[in-house]
């Protein structure tokens, strides 16, 4: 298997735009959100092979990668909010898998743009929320 993974990883590393937009769609069942650069892509599907394979992070080690990224200065944020572009947001609802993508102007879900993940969360349950509550999202993450 971990060949099979480390193959995976190789044919990412020289794969064109199309063929990551393909696979986007196919890993993810949407397409890449607009302006996510080929480096990122091939990350994003490389993490997700990996985690298929072998499991996710614990989240205790999550925690402890979110108070490092904290610290560092000049990290692009959302200018809806202080959750850096790029990010991943999974939820289950109701026995549905539900991935959002954090963008520079808003939020993707379901092949459309959202200016918040409240109007997300809504639109998923059919009721208010708060969106950053529905999607496990802290206020703050606060520096090491």
């Amino acid at each position: 298997m971990q060949q099979k993974i480390e193959d995976e990883l190789t044919k990412l590393e020289t794969a064109d735009m199309p063929t990551l937009r393909a696979q986007w769609l196919k890993f993810f069942g949407l397409d890449p959100p607009k302006g996510l650069s080929a480096k990122l892509i091939r990350r994003a599907i490389g993490y997700d092979l990996q985690v298929k394979a072998y499991g996710d992070l614990k989240p205790a080690t999550c925690r402890a990668l979110r108070k490092v990224l904290s610290g560092i200065k000049g990290n692009e944020r959302n200018s809806q909010n202080d959750i850096a572009p790029g990010t991943r947001l999974v939820r289950e609802w109701h026995g549905k898998t539900h991935v959002v993508d954090v963008t520079g102007d808003g939020f993707a879900w379901n092949r459309q743009s959202y200016p918040s993940l409240s109007a997300i969360a809504r639109e998923i349950t059919g009721t208010r929320w708060n969106g950053r509550k529905f999607f496990g999202v802290a206020s703050q993450v606060s520096p090491i």
